[in-house]
C-alpha cells in the first residue's frame, strides 16, 4: 500500500485529466513526411514521432542511430510508447536475486508492461521507444516562432515517461496571458538499457546512452521545430529530478559545446530537484558491481564476451536481468545505480570538475529545490531506522559512496555528526517534534536531502559563479506545502516531486498563488531568459550571486526571499570535498 501511495504521489499532478478531442486532424510537413496529429481542446498534439532507429535487437546497448528514412504519412494522433523501465519499489526479495524463484513474477510484470490488454498501463513499454512528442496551441503554424520548452522527465534514471504529463493547464495559462509556447517531450532509455555502467560498457561505447538519446532528440527539435511553429533559437531545457541532472549534464558534455548546425541547441535551462550529481567513472567499483550483477543475472558472466551476450538476449530475458537490481525506492531509501558517469568521451569528468575548468555552456539558468526533498524516501525504511548520528555515515558509505580511504572516512563520519539530532531541527522542517515516525527519521531526512539534492545545487551555483560571474542564475526554495499538517502532506512536507504540482497544476493547486507565480516565472524565462520580464504582478526574483546568494522562497499564498545559507557550517565543510559524495 505504501508503494502505491508513493507512486500516486509522484503522478498526482499528471493523471486524472481528459483531453477532449476536437475532431480536426492537424498536419505538419517535414522533408518526405507528413505528420498527422490530434486536435484537443485548444491545442494540437503530435505524439510518438520516431527520431532514431529502433535501439532494440542488434542496436541494444549501442548509441542511437539517427533516423534518415522519411516517415511518409505518419499517424501521430495516438499514444506514444514508453521505454522499458526498472523498478521503483523494492523487488520481491531485494537481496539476493534468485532467478528460478522470481522469473515467474518478472514475466508477469513484463506482460503487464508490454501487452495491449495490460491492466495498469496506458502506454505500452517497449525497447523500440525513441520517439518525440510536440504540443502546440491550436492554429499555430510554421513561421510563428513561438518559444519552446523541451522537457526531460525524471524518475531516477530507472523509469518514467514524458507522455503522462498533463500540460493543458500550463498551456492555457500561457495562452490566457498572451505568452503561448510549444512543449516538446522525448523518450530516452533508462535503467540498464540507457545507463549500464562498468568497464565492459565503457569499452563497448555503451555508457550514458540515455544522454545520447536526449541529445539526438534535441537535435531533431532544432532541425524540425520551425515546421511546428517554434523558434529553434528559443529552446529552453526543463528537467525535473533525474531530468534536472540530465540538463546539468548537457551543460558539460562535450566540454560544454552545445553548437549544432551553426546554432545553439538551447538558450536557457531550468533544473528542479536535480542538477549537479557528482559521479565516479563508469568503471569504478560501485559501477562495476552493477554491471556484474546484471551480467550474472542474465547468465552472461560465464560468456567469453558478456556484452555480446547481453546484446543477444531476448527482450524478455534482458528485461528480467535488468530488473534484478533492487528498485530506486529500495530498503536503503533510494538507489542511484544507473546515473550519468564520466566515460572519457561524452562526459569527460565528474561535472563539478568540468565546471571548475570553465567547460560548460554559459547560458541563463534557474535551479531550485523543495524544502523537504528526501522526506518522501524515508517514510518507512528498515535499513535507515536508528541510523541517525553515529551510524548514518556507515550506511552512506556502504550503500552509496565506495571511494573512502581510512583517512577520509573518519572526516566524513565527523561531518555527519554536525547534523543536530533533535526532531525539531530535522526534515520535514519547521514542524517541531511532529513526524518523527521512527527514531532519527528527521535527522536522516535532512542529511540525505542535503547530500543528494540541496547541497549539490548550492555547490553547482557557487562553482558556476566562480568560473564565470557573468552567467545569470536564479535559485528558489519551494515550501508551498508547508503548514499542511494532514497525515500525508505533513509526513513528507514540500518534498521531492511536488514542484510539478505547481507547474502542471490541476484542481485546487491550479488556483494557488504559488502555481500562478511558478508558471509565470518559467514562461517569462522561456521568452526573455529572465523570469522577471513578461507576465506581470509577480514578486521580483533576485538574481543569485556570490555576494548576495538569495533564493525566491515559494509559498502557497505569497512568495518571499531567503538567504541560500541554510546549515552553512555543514555546507562549507562539504563544499571543498565534493569527491566524498561521488556516486
Amino acid at each position: 500500500m505504501e508503494t502505491l501511495a508513493i507512486s500516486l504521489f509522484f503522478l498526482s499532478p499528471l493523471i486524472g485529466s481528459v483531453w477532449a478531442q476536437d475532431g480536426g486532424s492537424p498536419t505538419v510537413k517535414l522533408p518526405g513526411s507528413e505528420i498527422q496529429g490530434m486536435s484537443l481542446e485548444g491545442f494540437e498534439t503530435f505524439n510518438g514521432i520516431p527520431f532514431a532507429e529502433s535501439p532494440a535487437g542488434t542496436n541494444r546497448l549501442r548509441r542511437p542511430v539517427r533516423r534518415t528514412e522519411p516517415l511518409g504519412q505518419f499517424d501521430a494522433s495516438g499514444k506514444g510508447p514508453i521505454c522499458h523501465e526498472g523498478y521503483i519499489e523494492p523487488n520481491p526479495t531485494d537481496y539476493p536475486w534468485h532467478k528460478d524463484l522470481l522469473k515467474h513474477a518478472y514475466v508477469e510484470r513484463y506482460n503487464t508492461s508490454t501487452k495491449e490488454d495490460g491492466p495498469v498501463r496506458q502506454h505500452l513499454s517497449t525497447e523500440d521507444c525513441l520517439t518525440i512528442s510536440v504540443t502546440r496551441p491550436a492554429g499555430t503554424k510554421a513561421g510563428d516562432k513561438l518559444p519552446v520548452m523541451f522537457l526531460i522527465h525524471g524518475y531516477g534514471f530507472v523509469m518514467g515517461s514524458p507522455e503522462p504529463y498533463d500540460r493543458t493547464g500550463f498551456f492555457k495559462f500561457g495562452v490566457d496571458n498572451h505568452h503561448p509556447f510549444i512543449f516538446v517531450t522525448a523518450n530516452y532509455r533508462v535503467g540498464a538499457w540507457g545507463f549500464l555502467p562498468g568497464n565492459e560498457s565503457a569499452y563497448s561505447d555503451a555508457t550514458n546512452l540515455g544522454l545520447y538519446d536526449q541529445r539526438m532528440a534535441m537535435e531533431w527539435t532544432s532541425d524540425n521545430i520551425e515546421a511546428f511553429g517554434g523558434d529553434p533559437g528559443k529552446i529552453t531545457l526543463f528537467g525535473h529530478a533525474a531530468g534536472g541532472v540530465s540538463v546539468f549534464s548537457h551543460l558539460v558534455i562535450n566540454d560544454g559545446n552545445i553548437t549544432y548546425n551553426g546554432r545553439e541547441l538551447f538558450h536557457g535551462v531550468i533544473m528542479s530537484s536535480g542538477s549537479l550529481m557528482p559521479a565516479n567513472a563508469a568503471d569504478s567499483v560501485r559501477a562495476q558491481l552493477t554491471y556484474d550483477s546484471i551480467s550474472a543475472a542474465a547468465g552472461c558472466d560465464v560468456a567469453m564476451d558478456s556484452m555480446k551476450c547481453l546484446r543477444g538476449l531476448s527482450d524478455l530475458d534482458f528485461w528480467v536481468a535488468s530488473n534484478s537490481i533492487p528498485g530506486i525506492n529500495a530498503v536503503e531509501a533510494f538507489r542511484l545505480l544507473f546515473v550519468p558517469r564520466p566515460d572519457g568521451k561524452l562526459l569527460r569528468d565528474s561535472p563539478e570538475e568540468l565546471i571548475k575548468q570553465g567547460k560548460f555552456a554559459q547560458v541563463p539558468m534557474i535551479l531550485g529545490n523543495q524544502e523537504d526533498e528526501a522526506a518522501l524516501f524515508t517514510l518507512n525504511h528498515e535499513l535507515l531506522e536508528n541510523k541517525a548520528s553515529h551510524q548514518l555515515w556507515g550506511h552512506l558509505q556502504n550503500y552509496y559512496f565506495y571511494q573512502f580511504t581510512q583517512d577520509n572516512v573518519t572526516a566524513f563520519r565527523e561531518w555527519t555528526y554536525l547534523y543536530p539530532d533533535q526532531p525539531k531541527d530535522g526534515s520535514p522542517f519547521r514542524t517541531g517534534e511532529f513526524f518523527e515516525t521512527w527514531l532519527g527519521r528527521k535527522q536522516v531526512t535532512s542529511t540525505m536531502g542535503d547530500i543528494f539534492f540541496s547541497f549539490p545545487r548550492r555547490i553547482a551555483m557557487h562553482l558556476i559563479a566562480e568560473a564565470d560571474p557573468s552567467v545569470p542564475m536564479w535559485g528558489y526554495m519551494d515550501s508551498h506545502n508547508h503548514g499542511d499538517m494532514s497525515i500525508h502532506e505533513g509526513l513528507v512536507g514540500t518534498t521531492h516531486g511536488s514542484f510539478l504540482d505547481s507547474v502542471f497544476a490541476q484542481g485546487i493547486y491550479a488556483t494557488a498563488p504559488s502555481s500562478y507565480s511558478t508558471r509565470a516565472h518559467l514562461i517569462n524565462f522561456m521568452y526573455s531568459q529572465n523570469p522577471n520580464k513578461g507576465i506581470e504582478s509577480l514578486t521580483h526574483w533576485p538574481q543569485w550571486t556570490l555576494d548576495l546568494p538569495r533564493l525566491l522562497w515559494i509559498n502557497r499564498k505569497h512568495n518571499a526571499y531567503v538567504q541560500d545559507n541554510e546549515r552553512k557550517r555543514i555546507f562549507d565543510h562539504l563544499k571543498g570535498k565534493v569527491a566524498w559524495i561521488r556516486l
